[in-house]
């Protein structure tokens, strides 16, 4: 995708960040679909849900007034209804009041719709203002909806006439907007910033860090209502191009850890602008994969379940970062282990069930008593790895405390380590125990969980059946 470079600067090659953390945990059976009835030889990206349908970006391609910069249209709101069944419905200008003949980009809209805010060129009395170089940048403005149309067109008091600031993503509270920019002082071209809003009043952005932000640019930031951060990065190990990924919050409110996401949502072409239904099954994504209809189209993906590894009301607060140690038998250190912490409830995992067979079994010496025996009966895929260890033998990943898992550790030429653990019962370290000649063929790993007067006792932590 070749938006205006106001927009997003120049592709700069990036430095890969260590991506343990794991927060989608999609299916297979993705659907992507394009918009067919959207989607034109011009460019459309940054969907974001709005009363009940879509705000979207595109290129005003039958304007005669270009940006001087790129030789570009320039960008403008569109609005669209969404069906019972997802497909949109007929495009239209969204807002006569917001439009003009500058760049109006990507925008977010407060949980009751009444609040707005989006991307604009730099404008007074509807002229642009250069900056030094004698470009027009881009603000973030925020509009309240009016009875007609949306009034009370304000600058963002942190915006500057001489980088851009751009992108905006507001949380489901509206106390915190993230955006990006190229403002003075970050680790690359465009940040992602969070600016908070106490008694309607903005505090000065914060940079979101070197986890987040790279030397290449962060771009396109969406927040879902529970708390996930999705964006692209040209600067991050990915496909190529902009790429997708995901972070959230920790229990001290601050984004750690990134996820790339894998296809169908990232292709090796530009990814940009996903947004999540509020249960995690379906969406919006934008792309220049092919076939395309011109450049950036729009596209719609579906999922059987939610898309989120946790359940989404889960207690937010019992998420924290855990640093395992896998070694062999002599304590050193195994770089490049594989770590899985696959969620267990009183079905058994609920991912990667075809990874797994399950056997009833009645305990010996109690009547009535039973175990549940799962075997791993494949090798688990490496790409789907919650952590990879370092040249030390460490990973870091993140689990909640009140969850249970099955903890898998698996290097070449060593035994596997399978256990079932609550999150706060994982070990900082594990064990491997190298695998001798008659072992080579084994993938058989059995893990058992006892029931008793109703309960799954794992371990220790009881999963009440139902």
């Amino acid at each position: 995708m070749k938006i205006i470079t106001t927009i997003i600067v120049a592709l700069i090659a990036g430095i890969a960040t260590a991506q343990n953390a794991r927060y989608v945990c999609a299916p297979e059976d993705i659907g992507m679909f394009p918009l067919e009835n959207l989607n034109t030889k011009s460019i459309e990206f940054s969907p974001t849900y709005y009363s009940n349908g879509l705000v979207y970006v595109v290129a005003k391609e039958k304007s005669n007034f270009l940006d001087p910069k790129t030789g570009n249209a320039y960008f403008d709101l569109m609005y669209t209804d969404i069906g019972p069944d997802g497909l949109t419905g007929k495009s239209m200008p969204f807002s006569p009041n917001i439009r003009t003949q500058y760049h109006e980009g990507p925008c977010t809209f407060s949980a009751d719709g009444n609040e707005m805010f989006f991307t604009r060129s730099n404008l007074s009395g509807g002229q642009g203002i250069n900056d030094e170089k004698g470009l027009v940048q881009l603000k973030i403005y925020s509009a309240v909806k009016g009875e007609e149309d949306w009034e009370q067109i304000l600058e963002l008091p942190f915006c500057d006439d001489q980088y851009a600031v751009a992108h905006p993503a507001l949380s489901a509270d509206g106390g915190s907007l993230i955006f990006a920019s190229d403002m003075p002082g970050g680790y690359g071209g465009m940040d992602l910033y969070i600016v908070r809003r106490v008694n309607g009043v903005w505090a000065d952005p914060v940079n979101l860090g070197d986890v987040i932000n790279s030397k290449g640019n962060e771009v396109f930031p969406n927040l879902h209502p529970e708390g996930y951060l999705f964006f692209s990065s040209d600067g991050h190990k990915g496909k190529g191009g902009l790429d997708l990924f995901v972070t959230t919050v920790d229990s001290g409110d601050v984004f750690q850890g990134i996820q790339h996401l894998e296809a169908p949502f990232n292709s090796n072409k530009d990814d940009l602008g996903m947004i999540v239904s509020a249960d995690g099954t379906s969406g919006y994504v934008a792309s220049d994969r092919k076939p395309t209809k011109g450049k950036d189209d729009l596209y719609r993906w579906t999922s059987p379940k939610s898309i989120f590894c946790q359940p989404l009301k889960g207690p937010r607060g019992t998420l924290f970062q855990k640093e395992i140690m896998v070694v062999d038998e002599q304590g050193k250190g195994l770089s490049n282990s594989y770590v899985w912490l696959i969620p267990m409830n009183q079905e058994g995992p609920t991912l990667y069930k075809d990874h797994f067979t399950t056997t009833l079994v009645e305990k010996a010496d109690k009547e009535g008593a039973f175990y549940l025996q799962w075997s791993m009966t494949d090798t688990l895929t490496t790409s789907t790895a919650d952590g990879i260890t370092d040249t030390g033998g460490k990973a870091m990943l993140e689990a909640d405390a009140k969850a249970t898992y099955v903890v898998v550790a698996r290097q070449n030429g060593y035994l596997p380590y399978t256990e079932v653990l609550t999150g706060d019962q994982i070990p900082s370290s594990i064990v491997l125990k190298k695998m001798a000649g008659d072992d080579a063929s084994c993938l058989q790993t059995l893990f058992s969980v006892y029931i008793a007067d109703a309960d799954i006792a794992l371990n220790g932590a009881k999963i009440q059946l139902t």
